[in-house]
């Protein structure tokens, strides 16, 4: 099984290539989103709201800058969002 790290790298992959397929077969059906714009739960709630992000932009780049793996913690922050550093977490 991958580490939570290696998870969580593959999510920004996914969501940085708009891929609503690979990021539908890594949820849960009772997934929930909450950032600092939206929230979202369950799986086709949570999809809708990334398809409204894709379709809204032509490309997303979405990059954890600094990374902490704890034994069953990870914390990802700030973000840099099509270059530009989102500190709020």
């Amino acid at each position: 099984m991958s580490s939570i790290l290696e998870m969580s790298l593959e999510y920004f992959e996914a969501f940085n290539k708009q891929d609503l397929n690979e990021l539908r077969e890594m949820f849960s059906e009772d997934i929930s989103l909450r950032d600092w714009e939206i929230s979202a739960n369950g799986i086709d709630e949570v999809i809708n709201a990334n398809s409204k992000i894709f379709n809204s932009v032509d490309s997303i780049s979405v990059t954890p800058i600094m990374v902490y793996e704890g034994e069953d913690k990870l914390l990802m922050g700030p973000l840099d969002v099509d270059g530009t550093s989102i500190v709020e977490l």
